[in-house]
């Protein structure tokens, strides 16, 4: 059995305490990221585009898909060249379930490797994030930490992690209209106010959650 258990979400917390023994802890230990790939070095944008580093579900996270599938359609709208880098093209894409849908506003691309994440955040204008779990206020999308990390100007769904953490770092879209309206600003750029709210989501994870942190906390914890 386990001396400690360490979560993503505080809600799983009491579940963990029901089954374990008396003296084990449970405590909840955020996803950290790695700033040794992810870090700002200054504003390099090369186009007023967005891109998408992730995959794409058809049978599962059904919530995940409207998302997305709400962004595209807002690209569509505006119009907005949407680069997606598909995680599961070498492995999962050829099966239907996995496969993005064909749309003109997407450009596919193979994925890229985890340290190349960085470039793609420093080079298109708008990252887009979509947080599976919404119901949680630790639990999020590691790929926030990273575009924030990498001065990245962020657009992802609402979730109780980002309204605790996130909301001022980023660009939340509840609704089409909203990312419609967004999309059609930065085809001219992003403006000084999207910037300072850039580099500002760069300095608070850098001092808040890297693996430094997570790990100093997980040391405490269990008193090394």
């Amino acid at each position: 059995c386990c001396d400690h258990v360490f979560t993503t979400d505080s809600r799983c917390v009491p579940r963990y305490r029901q089954v374990l023994p008396q003296q084990a802890t449970v405590h909840t230990l955020p996803i950290p990221y790695q700033p040794t790939f992810h870090n700002f070095t200054g504003f390099h944008f090369q186009h007023n585009e967005a891109c998408f580093a992730g995959s794409y579900y058809r049978r599962i996270l059904n919530k995940r898909r409207h998302f997305l599938d709400m962004i595209f359609a807002a690209c569509a709208d505006t119009p907005m060249q949407m680069h997606v880098y598909d995680r599961n093209h070498h492995r999962f894409s050829h099966f239907f379930e996995f496969r993005y849908p064909r749309l003109a506003q997407l450009r596919m691309h193979r994925s890229v490797s985890y340290r190349n994440t960085a470039r793609l955040f420093k080079k298109y204008a708008l990252s887009l994030n979509v947080n599976s779990v919404t119901g949680s206020e630790t639990m999020f999308s590691r790929r926030l930490l990273e575009i924030l990390a990498c001065g990245g100007i962020a657009v992802t769904n609402p979730s109780r992690a980002v309204d605790t953490h996130f909301r001022e770092y980023c660009h939340v879209v509840s609704t089409q209209e909203e990312a419609t309206e967004l999309f059609s600003r930065f085809k001219f750029g992003p403006s000084k106010e999207d910037l300072h709210r850039a580099e500002s989501g760069a300095r608070y994870v850098r001092t808040a959650h890297t693996w430094e942190h997570r790990l100093a906390d997980i040391a405490e914890i269990v008193s090394f």
